[in-house]
């Protein structure tokens, strides 16, 4: 169980071989209780509360000294097969979170592969890996080529009450996940009022909104009409494959990022964005890479759900089965 910094964090180590840990850990030998039921009884509210109070919260990072872990009142039945089945059960949901978790995290890894490999790189005009019956090169365009109509954003001011609560949606850029190209959660909407005396513009359906100050490289598709901050420049009457569009220059974008070895690109003007390169290839090839990744972007959600739900289940269960 962890001591030092995130106090509370536990696992059951299997071995029976001599080993060291770190100061950070303490370890705890079960005696008269079995292992797995330890450790999801140290998970539990009831004791994380009593553990919390034990803790140094004025240390930094926060941290409990060994003998008072010793001190900690537990919950437990006497009869070690209640014990047993406790402990089996939330192992059995530990497993499957794991499992989740693989899965979410091998398509992430894949989707990061396909990115790097189904896009021409290096000056190149082939991608590494196409679709079979597709043999052209692809052309390089500007993105400023690409689309017809160019929209900035603005935000009302938030001491007026009368520009807020409306219906005509409002993003900023902590509205958008990065890697999230077609999925947003939007809190906030503006009313006419805030759309007529700001700097707000309303632009409309099937656009992509970049994000082009702190946040660069995020950017999300919306079929509906909406508003920004006047952190994004919104890219409308596309020219070309809508969704593939999306992953060409979230690609783009993300290549620009990474090359400059993780240091955080602070903003790109209008000016520098639509000047950007994309490739491009035929109208077929596009919507069916566009349809590829979009059908693992799916996938990926659906693991994502499912990982959470199984976690949900169980803090509502460790809440439920321990007093």
């Amino acid at each position: 169980m962890t001591r030092i910094g995130d106090v509370g964090t536990s696992n059951v180590v299997e071995t029976h071989d001599e080993m060291a840990f770190y100061v950070s850990l303490a370890l705890l030998k079960p005696r008269n209780i079995e292992s797995y039921f330890l450790n999801s009884a140290i998970k539990s509210s009831f004791f994380q509360k009593r553990l919390q109070e034990r803790t140094l919260v004025t240390a930094v990072p926060k941290k409990i000294n060994k003998d008072e872990i010793g001190k900690v009142e537990i919950l437990l039945p006497v009869a070690i097969e209640e014990q047993r089945q406790i402990g089996a059960f939330f192992r059995s949901l530990d497993s499957l979170i794991t499992l989740h978790q693989r899965k979410y995290d091998k398509l992430c890894v894949l989707k990061k592969s396909m990115l790097d490999k189904m896009f021409p790189k290096g000056g190149s005009l082939y991608p590494e890996i196409r679709f079979a019956g597709f043999t052209d090169p692809w052309e390089q365009r500007k993105l400023g080529e690409l689309v017809e109509e160019t929209y900035g954003g603005g935000t009302p001011k938030t001491s007026v009450p009368e520009y807020w609560g409306g219906d005509i949606p409002w993003i900023q850029s902590s509205n958008v996940i990065e890697g999230e190209l077609f999925n947003i959660d939007i809190p906030k909407a503006i009313t006419d009022k805030g759309l007529r005396e700001s700097a707000a513009i309303l632009i409309p359906g099937s656009s992509i909104a970049v994000v082009t100050h702190v946040g660069v490289g995020k950017l999300v598709y919306l079929p509906f009409s909406f508003t920004t901050s006047q952190d994004f420049v919104s890219l409308s009457r596309l020219k070309t494959n809508s969704i593939f569009l999306c992953y060409a220059l979230f690609r783009r974008l993300q290549t620009e990022i990474n090359m400059v070895q993780g240091s955080a690109i602070k903003g790109i003007t209008k000016a520098e964005l639509l000047d950007k390169r994309i490739d491009i290839p035929h109208d077929v090839e596009q919507t069916q890479i566009g349809a590829f990744f979009q059908k693992l972007d799916s996938l990926i959600a659906l693991h994502q759900r499912e990982l959470d739900h199984v976690k949900e289940l169980k803090k509502g269960l460790l809440q439920q089965m321990f007093v």
